[in-house]
């Protein structure tokens, strides 16, 4: 790599190259980038200025193409500003305009982008001129700093300017954090040229060629029922409204407006009037004004280095106005669309999960080789899916599936309103009309793309009462033909000739119906027990490829083994991608814990809601986990300080809620459990294939009896998962008794029966009886089965239980329902994991409130919590971890006794004046103690008020964290211990974090020292 590298050396600009402040005055780059910065004669502009960190940043920039205009985007941090409320309200209720509600609002928030740009300049002003300012304040005492000793004064200006630096930067920050929201284009050469291919690209594909299409009226489908039917057409309520509002993400991407939530949320008090009422307008009249529906596509890449437009998936970002009404049609829809939609599709409906159809098709694989027959699976590629619907046949389906007149028209003038600009590298294109398709980022698509799916299944349904197709049969009444989530569309068909041209034809007639297109050139066939030459004709006679298995579908694995090393290689894989060496050593401690929190523990979610996690498996991810944590690597172990049991513990008991793989793999499968009884009124097809295949009528439990070689090993790690502790903690809901154990469920009381009663329970012939097969219809009777008549103390018990059983309903109108007694809502892996998790804590309570104090940033927390535990890389520490230290052990600032924990915090002579004139500046009396974690502790008490602990809290903790940043500033950077810069460092740092975390800090800087 160096072959390819040149050297530059830099002059120094930005102040005298010094260990306290130390920069790099050489560059390495290719040849290219260094003959273009001496040819622009920009050596000087390369170094920075340094700001408020301790390196002068280096900058390189190339000529930027002209793209044209960029669209208006609202700043997040004008909403911090004191007169920003009053001129929004001020410069609303000024707006005049005559028209539609529509109209007006579209209108009033276009004069309002006119006032904020005009407001932005005048009053909120120009960040990098605000910025360029406050670095100049720092710079000037920073080279003064270097030729004299500074004075009180020149101490106050850089404190002073340090803040507004930092508040600046702040701005800066979140409007980067909204730019990065965006997904840029790529680097091309004619910006005008490559503008009209994009949009002559999408208008053809978003266009549509009259024609005449077949319906599918002919066909069976499930109706919304009346009740339904009136709730999706009822009048828009306040509170609906506002609970869309509020539930709407803030930082998404910007539509044609230019406006975020945020912004939205931040005036709605102002503009909540004109908004009900243009909603109350579109239901009236069901129109939408010209310009309201504009949305911007943005091409997010479907790979790696995309080559052409086809491997660019185009997400609309709309406008707020219409993303309020589509989430408020989208969230009715919602409610009632799981009722229509039959049970092979998996997608965006409530109760069905994207698992569920892969245990499905995992179930059937393993069903047709456990019984040696013969099948088929198609894995089906529809070309441009949600682009290519035709809104003729949605409409249709609508009809078809029971929705009202009025209910359609919303629909049709949502799609039919809609027109486009495509962002290239930030600059929109002329707008162009939609024809066909669903909007990949409209509330409403994802819903109606499952109208148009179930036209599909319709059609399949058909051939097979037909006798034109077979499905496979899992018994007399369950024949499975095809399981869809979205446009991922498997077929399932008997392994014959007649099949295959059967579903051909269907899937032809699918397409001149609905508009949706089968690419058989890159769908694939996947044959089970059958030969290899009949399988290769059958791929000849669709034109598609011809796939082995085990394959991947929906990511996860489909006939292959969860109890082989292999299957978990790709879960491997990307924790080691994602925790390779370089992007450990490009983030702090905080970060670690960051991404280990949140992105990894997510990774291997979906194979933990499926599989088992073998031991062999487990034990690596923790070992990628803890070399990450703490910067190890394969070829060498860092110092692990703190028990990996412990790290995983929530906060609340000490550690740092980074998860427990193992828990979050039980609890994951666990919820099947629950789901098992959850009721559908299309019933859940995994549920009905597992019950056919296994028991029909039976408990669940009662799968135990089952030899396991007939099991699948999906549904046997399940089973295996905590069986006993997931059934023993389900509480069931009073119903008909057809799915309650009589003995061994929770159903009276706290606890199952069998515990309240066991000599009865050892005396019943039937263990597993239901409450169903029990009670007596139309009698208070119940029919118990004895092995032999109950005497003496069953007796006493048999007395107890009748008067119990007295009191029973049995209500038989309605279906058993079962929650879970840890959270009467219903399961929850959330909760699950809670309860299974270490009771014990490594920490108090009172030191875990310090350290996770509200206004703490996380990096101090983290350091806290290290030094609570006494975990911190001390010189005692460090011998006692077999470190050899080159310089002696003695403490860095006083150099008379050995560094410890308690030296250094609580009893050097140092940092006991730094203690004393923190105690000081707050007023409160310095209470010497020798124990570092009892000092704070103490000094964190001598603060009663709960907004003002907040505030003291902070200043503790940022004490200890800057004496500690200044003792390895000493020994790594040669810092000099200047307890004026200490005390400046501790003022401006909490101003600035309370600031950045409470909104209602009103004080200046001058009022916080």
């Amino acid at each position: 790599m160096y072959t390819d590298l040149a050297m530059l050396l830099l002059e120094p600009s930005c102040g005298m190259i010094s260990l306290a402040k130390s920069r790099i005055e050489i560059v390495f780059s290719t040849l290219g980038v260094i003959s273009t910065v001496l040819e622009e004669g920009m050596k000087e502009k390369l170094a920075m200025t340094r700001g408020i960190s301790d390196h002068c940043p280096i900058s390189l920039s190339s000529s930027n193409f002209d793209w044209g205009p960029k669209p208006f985007r609202s700043i997040d941090s004008w909403t911090s500003h004191p007169g920003f409320s009053q001129m929004i309200e001020k410069s609303w209720n000024s707006f005049y305009v005559k028209g539609f509600w529509g109209f007006k609002c579209k209108e009033k928030l276009k004069l309002l982008r006119q006032k904020l740009k005009q407001w932005n300049k005048e009053e909120f002003g120009n960040i990098d001129s605000q910025l360029e300012e406050a670095m100049k304040k720092v710079d000037f005492v920073d080279f003064k700093c270097e030729n004299q000793d500074l004075t009180e004064d020149d101490m106050l200006k850089r404190k002073e300017g340090f803040v507004d630096l930092w508040q600046c930067l702040r701005k800066k920050e979140s409007l980067w954090r909204q730019k990065s929201r965006a997904t840029w284009g790529t680097w091309i050469d004619d910006p005008a040229q490559v503008k009209k291919i994009v949009m002559d690209h999408f208008s053809s594909q978003f266009s549509s060629q009259p024609q005449l299409r077949p319906s599918l009226q002919h066909l069976q489908f499930n109706k919304l029922s009346d009740m339904d039917r009136g709730m999706l057409e009822a009048e828009f309520t306040i509170e609906e409204i506002r609970e869309v509002v509020s539930s709407c993400a803030s930082d998404k991407a910007l539509g044609p407006d230019g406006f975020n939530f945020h912004f939205i949320k931040s005036i709605w008090e102002t503009i909540e009037g004109d908004i009900i009422n243009f909603l109350n307008e579109f239901h009236q009249n069901g129109r939408l004004v010209c310009g309201l529906n504009v949305s911007y596509i943005t091409l997010v890449p479907k790979k790696k280095n995309p080559t052409t437009l086809q491997e660019y998936r185009p997400i609309t970002m709309v406008g707020c106005l219409y993303k309020i009404l589509a989430k408020i049609l989208s969230n009715r829809l919602k409610k009632v669309i799981g009722k229509i939609i039959n049970s092979s599709q998996s997608a965006f409906l409530e109760g069905r999960q994207l698992v569920d159809g892969v245990l499905a098709l995992n179930e059937l694989v393993h069903y047709l080789k456990m019984k040696k027959k013969k099948g088929l699976l198609f894995k089906a590629d529809f070309e441009k899916a949600f682009d290519s619907v035709n809104w003729n046949y949605l409409d249709s389906m609508h009809f078809n599936m029971g929705f009202g007149d009025k209910w359609r028209s919303w629909m049709k003038e949502c799609l039919s309103s809609a027109s486009f600009s495509i962002l290239v590298n930030g600059s929109p294109t002329p707008e162009f009309k939609m024809q066909r398709g669903l909007r990949q980022g409209d509330p409403l698509s994802p819903y109606l793309f499952l109208i148009v799916a179930e036209g599909l299944h319709a059609l399949l349904y058909e051939a097979e009462r037909k006798n034109l197709l077979e499905g496979v049969d899992i018994n007399e009444n369950l024949s499975i033909s095809h399981l869809q989530f979205a446009d991922d569309t498997v077929l399932i068909r008997d392994a014959s000739l007649k099949s295959i041209r059967a579903f051909k034809f269907l899937l032809r007639w699918f397409e001149i119906v609905s508009g949706l297109k089968i690419n058989f050139g890159k769908s694939i066939l996947y044959g089970i027990n059958t030969e290899e030459r009949w399988l290769s004709m059958a791929t000849s006679t669709l034109n598609s490829k011809h796939g082995n298995m085990p394959f991947i579908y929906l990511g996860l694995p489909i006939g292959d083994d969860p109890h082989k090393i292999s299957f978990w290689n790709p879960v491997v894989e990307k924790f080691q991608s994602k925790l390779a060496a370089w992007k450990g050593r490009l983030l702090s401690f905080r970060g670690h814990v960051t991404l280990l929190t949140s992105v990894l523990s997510a990774l291997p979610l979906f194979y933990f809601s499926l599989c088992k996690v073998l031991k062999g498996v487990l034990a690596d991810l923790v070992k990628i986990q803890k070399n990450f944590l703490w910067g190890g690597s394969d070829s060498c172990n860092n110092i692990a300080w703190v028990n990996w049991g412990r790290v995983c513990l929530n906060k609340s008991k000490g550690g740092l809620s980074i998860p427990n793989l193992a828990l979050r793999n039980s609890t994951l499968l666990g919820k099947w459990w629950c789901k098992f009884y959850d009721d559908d009124e299309n019933g859940k097809l995994w549920e009905k294939i597992i019950v056919s295949k296994y028991y029909e009528g039976a408990p669940i439990d009662s799968i135990t009896n089952i030899v396991h070689s007939i099991l699948s090993p999906l549904w046997k790690d399940i089973l295996s998962i905590g069986r006993d502790d997931e059934r023993a903690s389900a509480c069931f809901i009073d119903g008909d008794g057809s799915k309650t154990r009589f003995w061994k469920d929770v159903w009276q009381g706290n606890s199952p029966l069998m515990a309240d009663f066991p000599r009865l329970f050892n005396l019943t012939r039937s263990k597993n009886l239901l409450v169903a097969d029990l009670k007596q219809p139309n009698t208070d009777g119940w029919a118990f089965q004895w092995r032999m008549p109950p005497f003496g103390r069953e007796l006493d018990e048999l007395r107890v239980l009748e008067n119990i059983l007295k009191k029973v309903f049995i209500p038989y109108d309605r279906a058993d329902q079962v929650t879970w007694k840890h959270n009467l809502v219903g399961y929850s892996t959330k909760h699950a994991y809670r309860f299974l998790e270490i009771s014990s804590s490594c920490l108090d309570k009172s030191y875990c409130k310090i350290i996770w104090s509200p206004f703490t940033p996380s990096k101090v927390s983290i350091f806290a919590w290290r030094l609570f535990l006494n975990r911190l890389p001390t010189k005692d520490n460090l011998i006692i971890h077999g470190v050899d230290l080159a310089s002696n052990s003695n403490c860095v600032l006083c150099g008379d006794y050995i560094e410890d924990l308690n030296h250094i915090f609580a009893t050097c002579c140092c940092s006991q004046n730094v203690w004393k004139w923190v105690c000081c500046w707050w007023g409160v009396p310095f209470i010497p103690i020798a124990n570092a974690p009892l000092l704070i502790i103490e000094l964190c008490s001598l603060m009663d008020a709960r907004k003002s602990w907040n505030c003291w809290a902070l200043s503790i903790l940022t004490t200890a964290w800057t004496i500690w940043y200044f003792i390895n500033g000493i020994v790594f950077n040669k810092l000099n211990w200047e307890e004026n810069n200490i005390y400046g460092l501790i003022q401006a740092k909490t101003f600035c974090w309370i600031k950045g975390k409470s909104k209602s800090a009103v004080f200046s800087f001058g009022d916080w020292c």
